[in-house]
């Protein structure tokens, strides 16, 4: 019985993973960002070009593109820049990203992207918390992150673009 049993979770997992690789879904559009607001914290999912990293080195090889052995490589660098990048500001003071994950998104050699996961922990919602982002790509075509905001509770929603010349909104107006 536990073989049957483990034969059909290995089987789950095996056609979850062949579709996933067919199927060529993102979990997140180029350059777009969510961030969701329930109770006192803010959950965050952004996709940043991996060209706003490039200032890293990061292309061991000179290939021009980021490869999982080099994301690996660099991984912890690369979260430090999200970290000192992307915050909520609360008056003068800065709310931290926590739990931060970062998904790397290589399979397009044109658009290769870092998803990044987080959470803001806000002591008070006020409406005055900004989201402020200052890890940009130096390509024009890669240099604006549109974010969503949405807070279901209050039924608030807002959407702004973010960018090397503007670089921090007001989450709610």
């Amino acid at each position: 019985m536990i073989y049957k049993k483990s034969y059909f979770i290995f089987a789950a997992v095996l056609l979850s993973l062949i579709t996933l690789s067919t199927a060529n879904a993102h979990l997140m559009v180029a350059q777009k960002g969510t961030l969701n607001i329930v109770d006192n914290d803010a959950f965050m999912v952004l996709s940043l070009p991996v060209s706003a990293f490039n200032n890293l080195e990061f292309d061991s090889n000179n290939d021009g593109l980021l490869d999982m052995f080099e994301f690996n490589k660099n991984r912890e660098r690369m979260a430090e820049l999200v970290l000192s990048s992307v915050h909520l500001i609360n008056a003068d003071t800065k709310i931290v990203l926590q739990g931060i994950r970062l998904l790397p998104e290589l399979s397009h050699k044109d658009q290769q992207q870092i998803v990044v996961l987080g959470k803001f922990s806000m002591s008070e919602q006020k409406n005055d918390i900004a989201l402020a982002i200052s890890l940009f790509s130096k390509n024009a075509s890669e240099d604006v992150l549109s974010i969503r905001v949405s807070n279901k509770a209050t039924n608030e929603f807002n959407e702004f673009e973010l960018n090397p010349y503007n670089r921090n909104a007001k989450l709610f107006r």
